[in-house]
């Protein structure tokens, strides 16, 4: 896991991967295994309260 989240970061500092994404509107945040679980643990306490709060559904 040490590699790949080695070569990840790697490959989204290079330069143009990096203009490729902001083509997009994108901007590349290389975040490490432990900030990605901890922002992950954020937006799990943050939204799924407030899709149920305000009762936003799937169309479909």
């Amino acid at each position: 896991m040490q590699r790949l989240e080695a070569e990840v970061r790697r490959a989204l500092q290079d330069p143009a991967l990096i203009e490729r994404f902001r083509g997009l509107s994108l901007e590349t945040n290389p975040l490490g295994t432990a900030e990605m679980a901890a922002l992950w643990q954020q937006e799990l306490a943050t939204w799924p309260p407030l899709i149920r709060e305000l009762g936003i559904t799937l169309d479909g």
